[in-house]
Parts: C-alpha cells; structure tokens; sequence
C-alpha cells in the first residue's frame, strides 16, 4: 500500500492490503513479532462526524487507541467496522473527518464489514485507476478495505458490538469493553423506542468464546447477572482522566481568569455536571441547593456545566421551579476540558448526586483537580471514591440536602477530602488503563485454552 496515501482504494484490496498489514507486524531492528490487533475505532470517527465532545466513551477510545498505536509490542490496525447503514454518500460526506483522524493518529484506517449495502469496487472504476489514484494522493478520498485475511488475532471494540464471526479469519479472538447495562438495569429512565444499543452489544457477545473488559467491578456484576459469562473471561479495569486534571499550578491560573469573568471567588462555588438524564438526578440536587439558606447561596452560588446546548432550557426551568434567583447559579454550556479543569481546581466543592455509573470519570477529575467531592452511594462510587470523599444515600431523600447543609460551611473538613481526593487520584491514569487491556489482550491471544 502507498504509505503517503493510505486511503486510496486498489482493486486487489486483498492482495494490497495483505502486503501493508504484514509490514507493520514486524518491529526494526531486531525483526521481533508484534501481536496484530484490529481496534474498531468506530465510536471515535461516529464522534468526530457529529461534533460530539471528546469525553466518556469517546475519551476512553481516543486515549487507548493512541497509546496502542505506540506500542511496540503490538501492530494495531484502527478499522470503522461499517454497517448496512451507511451509504457511498456517506462515505464521501465522512471522508474529512476519516483524513483528519489518520493525520493526528499517523495511521491508515481501514474498513472492515461483510454486509455493506454496496460493493465497495463500485466506488472504484478500472478505466479511471490511474486519474482517480492521483486525486487520492491528493484527497485521500476514503479509506481502505481492510480484507478478511489481514483481521489480527484479536479484534478488538472500545465500544459497539462486536463484528460475526464470519466476518474475522479463524481462530481470531474477540475482546470488548463494556462501560455500563444502565440501559437494562434502569429502562424507565429512558423513553426511545426500540432496542436499546446496549441490548446489541450484550447480543453481540459470545459467552463461552468472547472476552470482556469491564470498567469496574459494579459492572462486572452487572454483566454477569445479564449474561452467563465466567468471571475468568472478563477484566475489570479502571478508567482515569485526562493528564490536564493534574496540572494544578497552570489550572489555577486560568481559573483566576474565568472566574473573573463569571463574577466567581476562588473556593466560593458549588460546581456540578449538569444532563437532562434522570439517572443524573440534576433537578434533585437543585433542590438540596434550594435548600440551603440564601446567605449560603449567596455566599456560594451553583455553576451547572452541561455539554449540551439544549439542555440550559430544562436547567432554568428546574431553577426557576426552586425559586432560584439569577445571581445564585451561573450555567455554562460546551466548556473546553481546559476551562473544566480550571473549574474543579477552583471550586469549594463537587457534587456528583448520579443514581448510576459504569465508572464515573469525573470522579477521579474531581480528585486529581483537588476538589471535595459530595457524591452519592451508589453503583460504582465507592468503588472509585474509596473513603476519599463524603457520600449520601439516593434512597433518603433527605439524604443529598442534609449533607449539603452539614457541610457548605464547613471548609476545614472539606480540606481533608481535598487531601485524600489527591491521593487517591493517582491509582489512576491512561496509561495504566491502556497496558493493563494491552496486557489482557496479549493473554487472550497467546492462551488457546481460553479460547
């Protein structure tokens, strides 16, 4: 395959993509054998197209991706796995976010699917090979197929269920990380008809043959009370956050900066995250915040952070039911990670009143920001808390504003939070994340047993 251009297609995709593939399973000087992996980078390239901010299940893709590829170890081979979905008007309408992804991760990305609902050699037409190559050189109009026979000896998915078995060379393990099953523990939550992604992932999912990731333990049990899977088969490894998140010195500089802006005193806000999901419990927390006397709320007013634009107008009603005045709440909408990371440094406390998580990534920001955390016991919380922060049952609901009360005013106890929340932070990071899956994978491909 050209180098300069790994998005051009080739008629003999087969022939051409065999002899790149095998290329990169080699490492220099010594010739040592790398373990191929195929790692569906799906959910980050479907991100990219929507605009959709980098954070959650798109941020835990990008940070693995990114370290695999660095690995020397193994020969990763970033693939869409396409479905019956998307048209040739698609591909074209995507081919920008396909080349700008493949610049930042220095990569080919391959497609691999066996139920396109086109051939993809009709893209390709042989009276134009020579034209139509050098528009590529210039374009990198789409991506490769990537054929069945150049598939690693592991598939892996970040997210997204997994490709049939028919469509991987024989013997080929498959491995998928499962974040949550909130969408079948808790299906009242949620109203959209049909079924849910996640049902397809769980579908998706070989019990006596796959192997599964699990972001934490509470998730592990979670699958393994859906599905009839051996806990020897699954993973739990931990997710982390972003390296910026520790950056303090630099965090406080540009907080004192936007605090200025937002009329904002260092250690004098309440900071949450803010989604329209019941499961978030927003509008309970509002009203713990009600709750409070308005000298508190004066003294401490509530910064509501929601990445989504259509969610302000569900926020404000919500404030406004409480009686909330204007001066007492700021909301701040599509906040860069930077801003965020300024905001924990800066703020008096993080509350974090969600009924369920598969992990909780904000939690360990909230840590390795230095903020105190109010969280609620639940799910996978305490798993990732510790005793690092103050906690408060979401089955009392008294519970959230009592010990908002109890403890707003009372900055020489949140001091040691803020002590334990830093020290407790630093069980996580990405790279630990990325060597400990690379580690699980390397055992699933190397252990025929277990397959």
């Amino acid at each position: 395959m050209n180098e300069t251009n790994p998005f051009s297609f080739y008629r003999d995709a087969s022939r051409t993509g065999m002899r790149a593939v095998e290329a990169q399973d080699m490492v220099a000087p010594d010739k040592s054998p790398r373990l191929p992996v195929t790692f569906d980078a799906a959910r980050l390239i479907r991100a990219r197209i929507a605009g959709a901010p980098n954070f959650g299940i798109v941020k835990y893709t990008d940070e693995i991706l990114r370290r695999f590829l660095a690995r020397p170890d193994l020969s990763v081979r970033p693939t869409y796995n396409a479905s019956t979905g998307m048209s040739r008007t698609w591909f074209l309408r995507a081919a920008k976010h396909f080349r700008s992804l493949r610049a930042e991760l220095n990569s080919p990305i391959y497609i691999t699917s066996e139920d396109l609902p086109f051939p993809l050699s009709r893209l390709h037409h042989p009276p134009l090979d020579r034209f139509r190559h050098m528009l590529n050189n210039h374009f990198d109009i789409l991506p490769d197929r990537l054929p069945k026979e150049s598939i690693g000896r592991v598939f892996f998915s970040p997210h997204g269920p997994l490709p049939p078995r028919k469509s991987l060379p024989e013997g080929a393990a498959r491995v998928i990380t499962v974040h949550d099953v909130l969408h079948l523990k808790f299906p009242e939550f949620y109203s959209a008809e049909g079924p849910p992604f996640i049902q397809k992932i769980i579908d998706s999912i070989d019990p006596a043959r796959d192997f599964v990731v699990c972001v934490s333990a509470h998730t592990q049990k979670d699958l393994t009370e859906l599905l009839p899977i051996d806990t020897a088969r699954t993973r739990v490894i931990h997710l982390a956050a972003d390296d910026i998140f520790y950056r303090h010195p630099e965090n406080t500089e540009r907080a004192s900066q936007m605090l200025q802006t937002l009329s904002l005193l260092p250690r004098g806000y309440l900071l949450a995250l803010a989604q329209k999901e019941k499961r978030k419990n927003v509008a309970a927390l509002i009203n713990a915040f009600a709750s409070l006397e308005p000298a508190q709320r004066d003294l401490y007013p509530l910064v509501l952070v929601s990445s989504h634009a259509e969610t302000e107008a569900c926020l404000r009603d919500w404030l406004a039911s409480a009686s909330i005045p204007a001066r007492q709440f700021r909301i701040l909408v599509d906040v860069s990670t930077e801003d965020l990371a300024a905001l924990y440094t800066a703020a008096h406390l993080f509350i974090f009143p969600s009924l369920y998580e598969g992990f909780g990534i904000p939690l360990v920001e909230a840590m390795a920001s230095g903020c105190p955390i109010l969280a609620s016991r639940s799910s996978t919380h305490p798993e990732v808390l510790g005793d690092a922060a103050l906690m408060f049952d979401t089955m009392d609901p008294y519970a959230l504003p009592q010990a908002l009360r109890s403890i707003v005013d009372r900055p020489d106890r949140l001091d040691d939070y803020r002590a334990r929340g830093l020290q407790r932070a630093r069980m996580f990071s990405w790279n630990t994340t990325a060597e400990k899956t690379a580690e699980f994978i390397a055992t699933v491909a190397n252990n025929e047993r277990m397959q």
